[in-house]
């Protein structure tokens, strides 16, 4: 769903897109596979995941933080976007894991502040 410039995305589960059912058992690449799927939402706003701003985590294994730590290094960069971890008893489909998203699609704002940063960014807002 989008709002101005906001992008709710949907807890995303690792599920295949193609087939609709869980991709495996591994939990690294459930991770990987929600991320995939939350990629693949932003492409069709023309947005690389830089723009995600907070996520939302939702764990039935809590003892799995490291793991889900390594697959966030491998989709996104410095900052990282804030991030909120749930435990869950359970998930659809029996996954272990199920991302939400929160994403700002500043490139308006990004074209203004280009050249100008002195009169038009505090610094904190046009840096993506």
């Amino acid at each position: 769903m989008c709002i101005g410039d906001f992008i709710f995305l949907s807890a995303q589960l690792p599920l295949d897109p193609e087939t609709g059912k869980l991709i495996c058992e591994d939990f690294k690449e459930q991770a990987r596979q929600c991320f995939r799927n939350i990629k693949a939402l932003l492409q069709r706003c023309d947005l690389p995941l830089n723009y995600v701003l907070q996520t939302t985590v939702y764990l039935t294994e809590m003892d799995r933080l490291e793991d889900l730590d390594d697959v966030y290094a491998e989709f996104l960069v410095e900052p990282l976007p804030t991030r909120t971890v749930v435990g869950a008893a359970s998930l659809p489909f029996g996954a272990k894991i199920q991302i939400e998203a929160y994403c700002i699609d500043c490139r308006a704002l990004e074209v203004l502040c280009a050249g100008e940063e002195e009169e038009c960014c505090d610094g904190s807002v046009c840096e993506l």
